[in-house]
């Protein structure tokens, strides 16, 4: 469709965040805590971020370690200022899908 992309991969544990602002963000089976307010931060106005990874519920099937995986409403809580587009949670009837799924945008800012 003719759209530019630049698509950055980095190790968030030595690199910090580039500056943005970006239209997308992408974090799929990665957690972060202390990046969560950044990620909104390097977010365009009307940007969108798509965030995906391992919940709890996934103890009940494999072992994990805890601090690496979301508590129940955990995600949705940490993007509160964001508009949810979408959002769904771990069913723990159908344990392949042990993960909370995210997809916010930024609101616009008011114009003066």
């Amino acid at each position: 469709s003719g759209l530019a992309l630049n698509a950055i991969v980095s190790d968030l544990e030595v690199d910090p965040l580039p500056k943005g602002p970006f239209d997308v963000v992408v974090v799929i089976n990665y957690l972060q805590r202390n990046l969560f307010a950044r990620l909104v931060d390097i977010l365009a106005p009307g940007g969108v971020l798509l965030y995906e990874t391992l919940t709890v519920a996934v103890l009940a099937f494999h072992a994990h370690r805890r601090a690496y995986l979301l508590e129940p409403g955990e995600l949705r809580a940490a993007f509160s200022g964001l508009e949810v587009l979408s959002y769904r949670e771990a069913d723990p009837a159908e344990p392949s899908r042990c993960v909370a799924s995210l997809v916010a945008r930024r609101p616009f800012e008011p114009t003066l």
